[in-house]
């Protein structure tokens, strides 16, 4: 005996070398067929095998009749079927007639063997027929031949999902591969059905037409013609979304082994999409390799998409072509990266790596960037590198470039963005659509692993900002109505604008805020929360008529007595907003414009202390810095 480990099936089964045993037989008695005459005074010698069985009769007596040579021998015990059905698999009701046929001779080939039968069914469940598929409420028939058996049967995969199916299997190799048709209808939750997921993409039925070859639940080969007009496809990381009712259609042609699902062609054409190419799969489903000559969905792609899955796990992609909006994906992974529940809707897997030449680059709010190159990478948990670069409208540059901060306690990854546009990098990124103009930089540092979100500095000059809402309420509540109109019409330059923000579980924090112009100076401090049920908590100062009014208040000593803040001026009032971001409280104390810089940190709303001076800002004259208070 000879039983390496695993060698014994989950059936029972053996391999026919593990074993050896051999006999002698003398005065034996068998039944070969239990209502005929028994083998009596038997005698010979055997073998058995793993999987087989020898005997060789030298004498025996049946009855009156002596026998000189006799031989029984099962040439496998468990013999290997193409279909691996079992009966717990099947339940419903059943029919059926059939006849087999053995010639009257001695020694009997299987393939001499004859069989006729005819089957019905009805109410009939099936499991694990195509994988995890489940058929329910099928009715059909069963033709057996003596080389072939043909099922015809209409089922249902889930309860809204009809198909029809033929399917035809062939017993001899020789006489070529089993084939089964199905058609029918299939969602979302029976997407699965050769393998593929689809529960992202797909919401609605897609009527379909498949011929595989191969044996029941391990096809060779499958060819699929589906009509996706009636169903709603989407692509979340692109905005792109396909209604329910605009025609489209697909084809693909497919080849399955063991460790591998390919799909060798595959084609999606209709209104407002247009993809080519191929794809292949692990055995588990895990993307491979991609190569997709044509990526065209309207207002999202436009471009031809390569993939290759390295020896790492990491997936890494190619991406050139005339357009792509980044937009939806810069917003998934900014919500992911502020959140503690999770990096994002985004499965990133080992990780992911992705090079593009992009002629257009769409980014959120519209804003649109010319020429763009980026280099990307990250691994299961964070962000590796970062580097891009493109040309806005006005022709000047946007860089964009992630580096190694060196600090061991605090973040270790920065990102720093610089751009003569720093209103259109706002938009573009975070949706931020008030800001216009402005020469400036952003830096983002990205916070250690599994903290959420991210800290930001914002540095810009000549800036202006227009439809802001809540600054328009805060004008008003100060009685400076002319600002506030300004606010929702041509809007309010700033010479100069900085700030600290921090980002994280869908909260800002804003920290040494101030925007200075000729017309008006404001700081602010707090946080504001977004999304249903948000929250703001902030508050700070205004300074109307700023460039003449902070000119008093930069005279020694007399500016001390009279300025409650470096660069506030004079007449200088505080603010606090609070409550429902859609409708918040904007509370002004009337008070702090008329009272003396030195009184009036006793009447700003939320302080209790006096602030620290901010530290100037290199080249910036000190006259139009106004520093946010700490808390």
């Amino acid at each position: 005996m000879n039983l390496t480990p695993g060698a014994v099936a989950e059936d029972g089964a053996m391999p026919d070398e593990s074993l050896t045993l051999t006999f002698d037989a003398r005065d034996a008695k068998a039944y070969y067929v239990r209502e005929m005459t028994p083998l009596r005074n038997g005698s010979g010698s055997g073998v058995l095998r793993g999987n087989s069985f020898l005997l060789n009769v030298a004498s025996a007596q049946i009855g009156d009749i002596r026998i000189g040579k006799g031989e029984v021998s099962f040439p496998t015990f468990m013999p290997k079927s193409k279909v691996e059905l079992k009966p717990e698999q099947f339940s419903g009701r059943a029919h059926a007639d059939v006849e087999i046929m053995r010639p009257n001779k001695r020694d009997v080939l299987p393939e001499e063997y004859g069989y006729k039968g005819v089957a019905t069914f009805e109410n009939m469940n099936i499991s694990d027929l195509l994988g995890d598929i489940q058929f329910t409420d099928a009715k059909g028939k069963v033709d057996l031949q003596t080389r072939s058996m043909t099922v015809s049967a209409d089922a249902l995969i889930a309860d809204d999902a009809p198909i029809k199916l033929v399917w035809r299997q062939n017993f001899y190799e020789g006489d070529g591969p089993s084939n089964i048709d199905i058609s029918g209808v299939f969602d979302s939750s029976t997407g699965d059905l050769f393998g593929l997921s689809t529960r992202q993409l797909l919401r609605g039925p897609v009527a379909f037409a498949a011929k595989a070859t191969g044996d029941l639940g391990a096809f060779k080969t499958l060819d699929l013609n589906a009509d996706f007009t009636q169903a709603a496809l989407t692509v979340d990381a692109l905005g792109w979304r396909k209604p329910g009712g605009q025609p489209a259609f697909g084809e693909l042609a497919m080849s399955f082994s063991d460790d591998a699902v390919v799909v060798n062609s595959l084609s999606i054409a209709g209104e407002g999409v247009d993809i080519v190419g191929g794809l292949a799969f692990n055995g588990y489903g895990a993307l491979q390799s991609a190569s997709l000559n044509k990526f065209f969905l309207a207002d999202a792609a436009d471009l031809s998409l390569n993939a290759q899955r390295e020896a790492t796990g990491v997936l890494a992609f190619t991406a050139v072509g005339p357009y792509l909006n980044a937009g939806p994906l810069i917003e998934q992974i900014l919500d992911g990266t502020s959140s503690s529940g999770g990096e994002s809707g985004i499965e990133w897997g080992r990780g992911v790596s992705l090079q593009a030449r992009i002629d257009r680059v769409g980014m959120r709010g519209g804003v649109e960037y010319r020429d763009g190159a980026l280099d990307f990478s990250r691994n299961a948990e964070r962000l590796q590198a970062l580097d891009f670069t493109a040309f806005g409208e006005d022709g000047n540059p946007l860089t964009m470039m992630m580096e190694l901060t060196g600090s061991e306690d605090g973040p270790q990854r920065a990102i720093e963005a610089r751009t003569s546009q720093i209103g259109k990098l706002m938009s573009g990124v975070f949706g931020v659509d008030s800001i216009k103009g402005g020469d400036g930089s952003m830096r983002l540092a990205l916070h250690q692993a599994g903290e959420p979100g991210f800290a930001g500095e914002l540095e810009a000059r000549n800036l202006q900002v227009i439809n802001a809402p809540l600054l328009a309420r805060i004008f008003s509540a100060g009685s400076l109505n002319g600002l506030a109109n300004l606010m929702n019409g041509e809007g309010i330059a700033f010479n100069y604008a900085y700030g600290l923000f921090d980002y994280a579980d869908g909260v800002v924090s804003l920290s040494e805020l101030r925007a200075t112009g000729s017309s008006v100076g404001i700081t602010a401090e707090g946080d504001v929360s977004f999304g249903q049920g948000g929250v703001a908590n902030l508050n700070g100062a205004v300074a109307p008529v700023y460039a003449l009014n902070s000119a008093l208040g930069n005279t020694p000593i007399i500016g001390d007595i009279l300025v409650g803040a470096k660069g506030e001026g004079v007449l200088a009032f505080t603010y606090r907003v609070s409550g429902d971001t859609g409708n918040p409280s904007v509370f002004v104390n009337p008070l702090s414009a008329l009272t003396p810089g030195i009184f009036r940190e006793l009447f700003q709303p939320s302080r209790t202390t006096r602030p620290e001076e901010a530290a100037p800002v290199p080249g910036e004259p000190p006259a139009t810095e106004i520093p946010q208070p700490s808390e």
